[in-house]
């Protein structure tokens, strides 16, 4: 009957394992080993990538196969974490364990990304929140020297930008391109980033990207045509 609840739902073993600890019965170690050992044939998830399980949000796949051995710290193919795999379900739970089990914060994966530059691309604000409650660096520099603030304003994730300025961000802080998170949005038209960032007294004056000559959010609004009427 153990065996086949569990087999129903991971998450039965782990309450099993809690609750035969505060009651008089009680399983022993060798055989809630031997139903986690079903669990994990039973699911196959000894080829399960688990990458793929934190994109999926599968929260109590990636527990038991972290209790498995598989480590916090892996990497895929491309050099991305599973922290930063993580943020892509917009929920925080598979984040809280991973942090539980050692995962890092700041942790670069592909293409430099932190797991808060992936949650400011993607756009999850409960995700992003999370991170900053977490004390996740909102300077940090991403492969091409972009901070989070200036992925968030680029994509146009008006309420994430929000939370990284009220988290200590500088609002003229794109990196180490030169351009600044309100010439990149304004650029993209993305009107509300925009207010946001004036809002929190960004400057309106910018550089190129490679910072050899000054060119204002202005410029970039209206050589990309968004211009209010």
């Amino acid at each position: 009957v153990e065996g086949n609840l569990c087999r129903l739902s991971p998450a039965a073993w782990l309450k099993l394992r809690r609750t035969s600890r505060l009651f008089i019965w009680r399983l022993d170690d060798t055989k809630l080993h031997a139903l986690q050992l079903q669990l994990v044939d039973k699911l196959s998830l000894v080829f399960v990538d688990l990458h793929e399980v934190c994109i999926r949000g599968d929260a109590e796949c990636v527990w038991i196969l972290l209790s498995q051995g598989m480590s916090v710290k892996m990497r895929d193919a491309e050099g991305a974490t599973l922290m930063q795999k993580a943020t892509h379900n917009g929920k925080t739970t598979i984040l809280r364990l991973l942090v539980e089990k050692g995962g890092n914060l700041n942790a670069k994966g592909s293409y430099g990304y932190t797991p808060l530059h992936e949650a400011c691309y993607i756009g999850h604000p409960d995700v992003c929140n999370y991170l900053l409650q977490m004390k996740a660096n909102v300077d940090a520099l991403s492969k091409n020297g972009s901070t989070p603030l200036l992925v968030a304003a680029r994509e146009g994730h008006t309420i994430i930008c929000e939370a990284l300025l009220r988290h200590t961000a500088d609002a003229d802080d794109g990196g180490d391109k030169g351009w600044t998170p309100l010439s990149v949005s304004a650029g993209e038209g993305h009107l509300e980033v925009c207010q946001t960032l004036l809002k929190y007294n960004a400057s309106v004056h910018g550089f190129s990207g490679d910072g050899r000559y000054e060119r204002s959010a202005l410029q970039e609004a209206s050589e990309q045509g968004h211009v209010l009427s």
